[in-house]
């Protein structure tokens, strides 16, 4: 009665604004069957499946079900492939163990099918995350099922994983055509074998592409395969984290393309050496031609965690004196004490900072994210007193931690 007194656009938009709240919006999902397709769509906007060993069978199991409800909303995926004895993968795969109780694989290795169950009965998937895994661990028959299936990824992340060669690396990638964000975290491979350094022309880049972090890993490859597939992705967003020498160049020609595209971008020097870092980096590239580039984040611009025999400080000013249309900042500093703001040896200049930063047409904020021992309002009137004029114009702010 009530469903044929009210539209149903009305309880979609009811079941909409309580999607934050887990248990009503899954009391919804049982009060009425109309009301299920609204209720699973918000439960699994934002929510993310995580599979591993201990509950791939389980899931599997439930969704293929014929009265599964899930199979059409769930639209983030995570796969876990930790590596197990076959004994205790037995226990998690209802399969009876290997003779070789030492033998150690991952649950997505013995079971590639699992890969492309999930792809067949969850259509609407668009990122998919998977971590510790070895891909020259994997059966050829297991790769080729991630090649070839979910082709409709809007995010692809791999972290903590290695792969064999660079090209393993761009053929994945290459295989998600709809791919609008890429993320490579603690990911490894080797260079390919042999002088043929055009393997790589055969993988197109996805030139829908506009988020790219790419986080402890041999950033040139990556860059260098763009960069080779001339147009560029128009990359909005650009997360390099720890910036090497290395890669300096590939990142320079890469930004260069980029040009007016390249709207945010976040970086950081934290070797031993983090001021021959930035001068590398500083000699490699010329934000000039990022002239749509509002948003710089720079990690660990000052970090006294850890022993430093250089310093990046005044380097990164000159990098950042070239992006003349910057209107926001974020500086991340780390410190125990707040003495260390005025280090004996190779001291910051505070006063140089505030002359750059002051300099810039358009910047409006400069946010100090405060981390480690030192309290937050220690650093505030720290920082405040040697940034007269930043300060002074009201572009100064502080928060603890660094945004995600």
């Amino acid at each position: 009665a009530v469903d044929m007194a009210l539209p149903p656009e009305l309880f979609d938009d009811i079941i909409k604004h309580t999607r934050h709240h887990t248990p009503t919006i899954l009391a919804c999902a049982l009060v009425r069957r109309s009301w299920l397709p609204s209720s699973r769509h918000h439960h699994f906007a934002n929510r993310v499946v995580l599979l591993h060993a201990r509950n791939i069978a389980t899931f599997v199991e439930l969704i293929a079900s014929p009265h599964a409800t899930i199979r059409g909303y769930v639209r983030h995926l995570n796969l876990w492939g930790l590596e197990l004895s076959s004994r205790k993968l037995a226990r998690f795969t209802f399969e009876p163990p290997s003779q070789n109780d030492e033998e150690t694989e991952t649950w997505i290795d013995r079971h590639p099918a699992i890969i492309t169950a999930l792809a067949h009965d969850l259509p609407a998937v668009e990122s998919l995350a998977f971590g510790d895994l070895s891909w020259d661990s994997l059966k050829p028959a297991t790769q080729a099922v991630f090649y070839s299936k979910f082709r409709a990824l809007a995010t692809l992340e791999l972290r903590s994983s290695a792969f064999d060669f660079t090209s393993d690396v761009v053929e994945l990638i290459s295989s998600k055509p709809a791919l609008r964000k890429l993320h490579l975290l603690d990911v490894a491979w080797s260079p390919d074998p042999g002088s043929d350094h055009h393997i790589l022309d055969q993988f197109p880049v996805p030139q829908g592409l506009d988020s790219l972090r790419l986080t402890d890993c041999y950033q040139r490859d990556i860059l260098d395969w763009m960069v080779s597939r001339h147009p560029v992705p128009a990359v909005r967003y650009l997360q390099l984290g720890r910036v090497q020498p290395p890669d300096a160049p590939s990142i320079g020609r890469f930004l260069k393309l980029l040009g007016p595209e390249l709207k945010t971008l976040q970086f950081e020097f934290s070797s031993l050496d983090a001021g021959g870092d930035a001068e590398s980096f500083f000699f490699s590239v010329d934000l000039v031609h990022n002239t749509s580039l509002h948003t710089i984040s720079v990690h660990k611009f000052v970090n006294e965690s850890i022993y430093q025999f250089s310093r990046p400080v005044a380097w990164i000013l000159k990098v950042l004196s070239r992006a003349q249309n910057l209107t926001q900042l974020f500086l991340g500093i780390t410190l125990a004490d707040p003495e260390e703001f005025y280090p004996p040896e190779d001291p910051i200049d505070w006063t140089e900072l505030d002359c750059v930063l002051s300099g810039c047409p358009k910047l409006r904020m400069i946010i100090f994210c405060i981390s480690g021992q030192v309290p937050l309002q220690s650093a505030i009137n720290a920082l405040t007193g040697r940034l007269p004029q930043c300060a002074g114009r009201g572009q100064v702010l502080f928060r603890g931690g660094f945004p995600p």
